[in-house]
């Protein structure tokens, strides 16, 4: 794309990648800066009862569409890890 108008072209197209790297990475940390103080910040779990459809629907999408369906793997992994850390722990009797 760089070739098109030669050098500004250039620097106009690193300027624009650049922004977009970088929007992740401040979006990030933005979201640590203005959580509570000593928390992860993440809200509580909620009440809402999902629809037995809605799930159906959901899982054939990510059958479907398998990229969607490996993120929704990921997301429900890291779920489960972040419930499994924040279960006080048993104690042995």
């Amino acid at each position: 794309m760089g070739s098109i108008l030669g050098l500004p072209t250039k620097i106009l197209w690193l300027a624009a990648c650049v922004a977009l790297m970088a929007m992740p990475v401040t979006g990030v940390w933005m979201r640590w800066q203005r959580r509570p103080k000593g928390t992860a910040g993440l809200p509580r779990k909620s009440d809402v009862h999902v629809p037995r459809w809605l799930v159906v629907v959901i899982c054939s999408l990510g059958f479907v569409l398998p990229v969607l369906g490996m993120s929704l793997v990921a997301i429900l992994s890291g779920e489960w890890l972040v419930r499994r850390q924040r279960r006080p722990a048993v104690a042995a009797t």
